[in-house]
């Protein structure tokens, strides 16, 4: 392919002044120029195959020199980067502590306090590597030429003194060190394993034994399968393009790791014996697993049953319908797939009302890619998304929910159970003007229950609370702040102020600062209590920054009603369209989960203005505003004091604005008034 660049100058140069020299050999005469003095386009086609390139290009211009170096390689065919040659040579490798020592192209930069040690171990393998646990992060690098496409091969015999703890770990670097690796391989992270770690998580791949074994590693720097990598234990593949650590593809790698954690048991080791690594060109027949994209629903999803469940699959490699696979549960299914060889099309569309558990498997010859997700059937409206007056769906944190049909809290059907140990556990969701004006007035409904095995113990501080409340943002995991608009809670225990005793409490801005004090809290005496079923109300008035609560312990009988409206903090321009429902638990291994069912914004009674009142002759008008759907009956009185109020007209609201008409007025004082339904 040979060499390739541009040399871009602010003011013209001649090609003399630009030069290329490879191996320390000037070959700038045999560059080929095209283009302006200014932007020319620089060639050099006269590379030899199988070398090792060093190569300085320099551009000079008046205002100075330019200059990029680089190394490269016109390999065919694998090479070495590295031989440790069974560690044998008594020069590079005595006995005792790893040196700085230069081995063909590879150097050694052992740890500065407690390196790896060269010891003999007896039998066939002799001399070995030994990295031995400290009870530190200890590392050993292995520095050698960078090279960051096709593939590097790392080839050694291992023995770990344990199988039941961490021993020693290895890896792949580029250049840039630090935490950026290929792959990343640990005997013993997990009991008894080989593990990989793909950024998240150790994950095994294979059994470990406590005698000598042969390990290959196999990083994909470039071709369809970069950025993954291939283990073998023994010459059997145990691991397939499993994924990098972390390092972008496209980085030069340089450096072999061999490391003991602080984890590590003490005096614990590992062993190394005939380490090589290669680099071979790109293997135009390494591609992938295929690849799973475009699944719906989202792991953690509320969806309608009638949703189903859709995927594709992506192969370089041509695969059928049979090479698909999905359990539901645990249960195999049927799924309807459709597409090409190497882009397949599923879905199943037969689910039923439940907790969804899935797992779907692609393979190709490269081997298998699983994908598993769960997920929530429902038919119940107020859980699933989209749906009117809803902005997104529901967001859960400390865990996924889960449908519960036993002891249902609206009488019959589902509901939704959310969390099983301690923290923050909130169930959030904003809503939004759409069947509801919600800056109106607009109810808030729903339906709760506290499942808690220990409640004396557990509920017993300010910090174990139940808390529902509004807010302008979203606030998955805490509780109510300065930033809330509504706010009902229940503690364990009382504050500073004495809010708690495990009784509900409704914030009310009576003192106008909006400080969370006893002051600015109404007692509804009506206590929590688990297992009861508790209906909530709150009707939230916004044109006035207030709003009403009533609550209903469905299983005593007990209610609270508030008597008069409560006042928000003073939030004006704010709109609390979050919802929260949910609880926090003061110690992180309290076992508390709620229950949660009916949540509903539904259009309030819009208060009614009376206005534009005029008498002509014996007739007297006034109108007001309606709401669509709502009965306005019109009343009047000749004495606030005296008599009942009598129906004088029934006006059916269609959004606009009504006349309500008195002919012959039997006094010349009367009241009216307008109730609407």
């Amino acid at each position: 392919n040979g060499i390739h660049f541009e040399a871009l100058t602010y003011v013209s140069v001649d090609p003399t002044n630009i030069s290329l020299v490879l191996n320390g050999t000037d070959v700038s005469s045999q560059l080929i120029f095209t283009g302006s003095p200014t932007n020319y386009s620089v060639a050099y086609n006269s590379l030899l195959p199988d070398q090792e390139y060093t190569m300085t290009i320099s551009v000079t211009n008046p205002a100075g020199v330019a200059t990029l170096s680089r190394i490269f390689y016109t390999a065919t065919t694998p090479f070495v980067l590295y031989d440790s040659q069974s560690f044998a040579d008594d020069t590079l490798y005595p006995l005792g502590a790893l040196t700085g020592v230069t081995h063909g192209r590879g150097t050694w930069i052992p740890h500065i306090n407690e390196p790896a040690q060269i010891v003999e171990a007896g039998g066939t393998q002799g001399k070995v590597l030994e990295r031995p646990s400290t009870g530190a992060s200890r590392a050993d690098f292995l520095s050698f030429p960078p090279v960051s496409s096709g593939t590097i091969t790392m080839e050694f015999d291992t023995f770990v003194s344990s199988t039941v703890s961490r021993t020693i770990d290895i890896c792949l670097q580029p250049t840039t060190g630090g935490t950026a690796m290929a792959s990343f391989l640990a005997w013993g992270e997990i009991t008894g394993k080989l593990t990989y770690f793909d950024n998240v998580n150790w994950l095994p791949i294979s059994d470990l034994q406590s005698d000598w074994h042969h390990v290959k590693i196999v990083n994909y720097l470039s071709g369809t399968a970069a950025g993954r990598f291939d283990v073998f234990v023994n010459g059997v593949a145990v691991g397939q393009k499993l994924r990098w650590r972390n390092a972008t593809v496209g980085s030069a790698f340089n450096q072999f790791r061999i490391q003991t954690q602080n984890t590590a048991g003490l005096f614990e080791y590992g062993r190394l014996d005939n380490l090589v690594i290669t680099a071979t060109p790109e293997d135009p027949n390494a591609v992938l697993p295929p690849t799973i994209v475009n699944v719906t629903p989202a792991d953690g999803s509320i969806i309608r049953p009638q949703d189903g469940i859709h995927f594709e699959v992506d192969s370089l490699l041509p695969i059928t319908g049979t090479n698909v696979t999905m359990t539901l549960n645990g249960v195999p299914v049927d799924l309807t797939i459709t597409g090409t060889s190497n882009h397949l099309f599923a879905s199943y569309t037969q689910l039923n009302v439940g907790n969804q558990l899935v797992e779907i498997q692609a393979n190709n010859p490269e081997g298998t890619t699983t994908l598993n997700f769960s997920f929530i059937a429902t038919d119940e409206a107020w859980l699933v998304h989209p749906s009117d007056g809803w902005v997104a769906p529901w967001e859960w944190n400390g865990g996924k929910p889960e449908l519960q049909s036993a002891l249902p809290l609206d009488g019959a059907g589902p509901y939704v159970r959310h969390g099983t140990s301690g923290g923050f556990r909130n169930a959030m969701r904003q809503y939004q003007s759409g069947v509801v004006d919600i800056n109106k007035a607009h109810y808030i409904r729903w339906k709760f229950r506290l499942s808690d095995p220990d409640f004396a113990n557990s509920f017993s501080v300010f910090n174990d609370r139940v808390h529902f409340f509004a807010h302008p943002v979203s606030r998955l995991a805490g509780s109510t702040t300065t930033g809330n608009s509504w706010a009902i809670l229940a503690a364990g225990g009382p504050n500073g102020d004495a809010i708690g005793g495990k009784t509900f409490w409704v914030f009310d801005n009576m003192q106008g600062n909006g400080t969370f004090n006893l002051a600015n809290h109404v007692d509804t005496l009506l206590p929590l209590v688990p297992d009861h079923i508790y209906s909530f109300e709150v009707l939230v008035h916004p044109e006035d920054l207030t709003y009403s609560v009533k609550i209903v312990d469905e299983t005593s009988g007990g209610s609270f009603t508030s008597s008069a409206p409560h006042k928000f903090r003073d939030l004006s321009g704010a709109t609390h369209t979050f919802l929260h429902f949910g609880l926090q638990a003061s110690a992180a291994g309290d076992v508390r989960s709620f229950d949660l069912d009916s949540v509903s914004v539904v259009q309030g009674t819009v208060r009614v203005t009376l206005l534009n009142p005029q008498r002509t002759g014996n007739t007297f008008t006034f109108s007001f505003a309606t709401q669509a759907g709502l009965t306005n009956v019109v009343q009047y009185r000749d004495s606030l004091s005296t008599g009942t109020w009598q129906p004088l007209q029934t006006i059916i609201g269609d959004g606009t604005t009504k006349t309500a008409t008195d002919s012959n007025p039997s006094a010349d004082t009367r009241f009216y008034r307008v109730i609407t339904q």
